[in-house]
């Protein structure tokens, strides 16, 4: 499925979107994305972390230093970015969260992680920058992450 955002609110709108399906599910697909530097990928984040219950509360930045931010919400977000792991893998508590269908993972910089390493079900999402928009391209794995493609394409 391609997407095209031609502003901010349309960002948003995909927020919205997101958050109105990942909260239909009792199980939750990773949501990993690709993208160049400013390609949108901590705004989409940000967007969508505080539409969840609990997100209000929620200090959503990129987590570039840590590797993972965890936010209070319902269910529990967890936030990679593996920009920093490139060739290290994962350690036990990366693992714990990222694989765990309970939580709802959103990671960056996903092509730094290699691929076998990524979670079975997820929604990944591939951004590039054009001249005025930012063009997506969004695929998905396993059952869960079919559920959360297929509600996208129809909400």
């Amino acid at each position: 499925m391609e997407i095209l955002l031609a502003s901010l609110e349309d960002t948003r709108r995909l927020a919205r979107k997101l958050a109105t399906c990942i909260l239909k599910q009792n199980a939750f697909a990773a949501i990993l994305q690709q993208g160049d530097l400013g390609s949108g990928k901590t705004t989409l984040t940000s967007m969508l972390v505080p539409l969840l219950p609990g997100g209000e509360q929620a200090e959503v930045s990129s987590p570039s230093f840590t590797v993972m931010n965890i936010y209070p919400t319902r269910p529990e977000t967890v936030h990679f970015d593996f920009y920093r792991t490139e060739g290290l893998g994962l350690d036990g508590t990366m693992e714990e969260y990222l694989y765990n269908t309970q939580h709802l993972c959103i990671a960056e910089w996903i092509d730094y992680l290699p691929e076998p390493l990524w979670p079975d079900n997820h929604l990944l999402i591939q951004w590039t920058v054009e001249d005025t928009a930012r063009k997506l391209v969004l695929s998905s794995q396993g059952a869960l992450g079919d559920q959360l493609l297929a509600c996208l394409a129809t909400c």
